[in-house]
């Protein structure tokens, strides 16, 4: 009896890989042949079901969703630019009970297309019953020559047409998508993210609304809050050759200094903007417009400094030649700015610092060059000193120059005798009224 049980565990040990072989054997062959026998079979309904043929490269089963049918390479040959790298079958059991009949929920993973592909995906009308529900993984949108966003959501139907609801990895961005002939009609809602342009302002919250088609995409509105302030508008972007892009923007109390310094721009200027711009710009790609190429609008600009420019300065100093350093703070300064070409013209119609006011016109031009001239205002009543200022030299060092007044030369009184002659003698009377006005140092901002 011994030596029979010796025997027995002898053979069962040595026959234990052999089985287990053979099991791995079945199963793969169970998980990749058998399905091919289908593959007919699936791709008729998958064809009925979107109205149009499709095609796969592989099919097998997989233990995705607690088992399923796993297709690679989908392709729907009525929408070449449509592509998903992986689709599963996933029987839903207590559906197919039920029904009598396999239903299933579709999911489809990394799945790219363009917009009118999309929108011909979500027009199609849904043939049967036997998709319980349909879900994406890791969807995005080719725009511009970019792949925009990865989303994953699902597709619903109602009897307005099929919806998309879709949202990011770390659900900051929600997007919701429908058919709009051969464009999707775009909702989104995004928490802590960019915009497409612009890339470098980052935004607080946001709402985009609008048309994305293969040939742009029609911001009807848009609101954000960023930089301490908000914005809002509306714009366009169109991509044929280069993106080119259209804006109307409105700003309440953005933050300047954070804002120019986003813009790369060297301008040394602080407090809180508002006002209404028309922008322009172009690049080869959407993420690639990161400045205006054009800008026209006006601003108004609160509680802030001129870095670099101290008019109260060249007040006092003048006639003594250029200055240059300090700042002058204001409580507000309005104008508009136009940008053409290489140049960035800014007409300030009112500057308020205290007793001091300035209005006029200067030009930021080739490698930050500054030209133009003030005209400031300082003292109250009566007593008041007008004098053009000079703007020169460059954004990282400007000079200001207060200009005098030209002389006055009187025309020669006619020869006198007696008392007269002696009262010319006294030479002229000095004038009464001055353009002096006593200014403490540093009483002017």
């Amino acid at each position: 009896m011994i030596a029979l049980g010796f025997f027995v565990e002898r053979l069962w040990r040595g026959l234990l890989p052999i089985a287990a072989f053979l099991l791995i054997g079945a199963l793969v062959v169970a998980a990749f042949l058998l399905p091919e026998r289908y593959r007919a079979d699936v791709e008729s309904a998958m064809s009925n079901q979107l109205g149009t043929s499709v095609r796969f490269g592989g099919l097998r089963a997989s233990f995705a969703g607690g088992g399923s049918l796993q297709l690679s390479d989908v392709r729907v040959e009525a929408i070449p630019s449509l592509r998903a790298s992986e689709v599963y079958l996933i029987p839903d059991w207590p559906a197919s009970l039920r029904a009598v009949d396999w239903r299933v929920t579709v999911k489809i993973t990394e799945l790219r297309g363009t917009p009118s592909a999309f929108a011909r995906v979500l027009a199609m009308p849904a043939r049967s019953s036997a998709v319980v529900e349909t879900l994406f993984e890791r969807l995005s949108v080719t725009a511009g020559g970019e792949q925009w966003a990865l989303l994953s959501g699902s597709v619903t139907h109602d009897q307005n047409g099929a919806t998309a609801t879709l949202r990011d990895a770390l659900g900051g961005l929600s997007v919701t998508a429908t058919g709009d002939g051969d464009a999707l009609r775009v909702d989104a809602v995004a928490v802590n993210q960019v915009l497409p342009v612009f890339s470098q302002i980052p935004f607080n919250t946001m709402q985009v609304v609008g048309r994305l088609s293969d040939e742009g995409f029609d911001v009807s509105s848009f609101g954000a809050s960023a930089l301490d302030g908000k914005l809002s508008g509306s714009a366009k972007l169109v991509w044929e050759d280069n993106t080119r892009m259209t804006a109307e923007v409105a700003l309440s109390q953005i933050n300047a200094e954070g804002l120019l310094k986003r813009l790369g721009s060297s301008v040394r200027l602080s407090g809180s903007v508002s006002g209404a711009f028309t922008l322009g710009g172009v690049a080869a790609h959407p993420s690639e417009i990161r400045y205006a190429s054009s800008v026209n609008g006006r601003f108004d600009v609160t509680n802030g400094a001129l870095g670099g420019i101290d008019l109260g300065a060249a007040m006092r100093e003048r006639g003594s030649g250029k200055i240059q350093g300090g700042e002058t703070r204001f409580e507000t300064m309005s104008g508009t700015l136009t940008r053409k070409a290489e140049s960035l013209e800014v007409k300030v119609s009112r500057l308020e610092a205290g007793a001091l006011e300035a209005s006029g016109t200067f030009k930021i031009g080739a490698l930050e060059s500054l030209s133009g001239a003030l005209t400031t205002v300082v003292g109250r009543g009566d007593r008041r000193v007008r004098l053009p200022v000079d703007i020169g030299g460059s954004l990282a060092a400007p000079t200001l120059e207060a200009r005098l007044p030209p002389p006055v030369v009187e025309a020669p009184a006619a020869p006198a005798v007696g008392v007269d002659a002696f009262e010319a003698s006294l030479g002229p009377e000095t004038p009464g009224a001055s353009l002096e006005v006593p200014v403490v140092p540093g009483s002017l901002r």
